[in-house]
């Protein structure tokens, strides 16, 4: 399992990530700017903590193209549950950062972070299947999205942001869980094709 964690970086570019993150949900927990929008809503303004998954998702990205491929393909070690494991510890910090924020701080976007954490990077891991570590791209794609098209009114957002939607709103959170879930099962059949 050592050399699992050092080959998925998980002493340095893991801590670094939840380091920056950390530090980026202290900065931006209840700022917001208005960005440009296709619809009737422009000037609605965008919650910045929004973004703040991304170093979550780019984090878990890179951590899981950092393989020892001859190792992996030859070894007996259970390296798909790790991986989905350190996908999971990721997710699962990231909920108590959020949490602890938002308690502190008194956000409730802030604690909204650890569900959108777990939908971004479910999108990102499902993704992986098809276009490879460039899917890293594709939660910042749906974050513009969100924010270029995904309200009907200012503070009226569409079912299908997920991020968008407040604390609470249990549609978000099945979509979340649901699009993690299916994530961590694209991860396991990836690992099996590339072995």
């Amino acid at each position: 399992m050592t050399w699992w964690f050092r080959a998925r970086l998980g002493h340095s570019g893991l801590p670094a990530g939840l380091a920056c993150l950390t530090l980026l949900a202290l900065a931006l927990h209840d700022t917001s700017a208005i960005l440009p929008s296709l619809t009737l809503t422009s000037g609605a303004p965008t919650r910045l903590v929004e973004f703040v998954p991304i170093v979550a998702t780019t984090t878990v990205g890179l951590c899981l193209d950092s393989r020892l491929e001859n190792a992996e393909v030859s070894g007996i070690r259970p390296v798909r549950l790790f991986d989905c494991l350190l996908v999971a510890f990721v997710v699962a910090v990231v909920c108590i950062i959020g949490l602890g924020i938002g308690l502190m701080l008194g956000s409730k976007l802030a604690m909204e972070m650890g569900r959108d954490t777990a939908f971004l990077v479910g999108l990102m891991l499902s993704a992986r299947t098809w276009i490879g570590p460039s899917a890293s791209m594709v939660p910042l794609g749906w974050i513009a999205a969100v924010a270029l098209a995904g309200f009907r009114r200012p503070n009226d957002p569409y079912f299908w942001t997920v991020i968008a939607e407040p604390l609470g709103n249990p549609v978000a959170a099945l979509a979340s869980g649901a699009v993690f879930g299916v994530g961590l099962l694209c991860l396991i059949y990836r690992s099996r094709k590339s072995t």
